[in-house]
C-alpha cells in the first residue's frame, strides 16, 4: 500500500514528493528487519509503486479516487493492528 500511495501522491502532487518513500525508509529504520524481510518489504513497495504508475500515469479523478481508496485500506489495516 505504501508504494501505491507514493506513486499516486507523486502523480497528483509532484514527482519530487517523497512523503511515502520517506515513511517507508523510517519503517525500515525502526523495524530493522533482517535482510530477507527487508527485501520483501522493498519488493512490495516497488511493485505497488510500479503498478500504480502504470495504471494512473496522470492525475485524474480515477487516480484521486484510488488514492482515497488506498488511504481507507491503510487506515483499516492500521486500526486492525492496534486492536486488542
Amino acid at each position: 500500500m505504501l508504494g501505491e500511495s507514493h506513486a499516486l501522491r507523486q502523480v497528483c502532487q509532484s514527482d519530487a514528493d517523497q512523503y511515502w518513500r520517506s515513511r517507508m525508509q523510517r519503517l525500515l529504520d525502526v523495524e530493522a528487519p533482517d535482510e530477507g524481510f527487508k527485501a520483501r518489504l522493498s519488493v512490495s513497495f516497488s511493485t505497488g509503486f510500479d503498478g500504480a504508475k502504470a495504471s494512473y500515469p496522470s492525475c485524474s479523478p480515477a487516480a484521486r479516487a484510488q488514492a482515497a481508496h488506498v488511504a481507507l485500506r491503510g487506515r483499516a489495516l492500521a486500526d486492525s493492528l492496534g486492536s486488542p
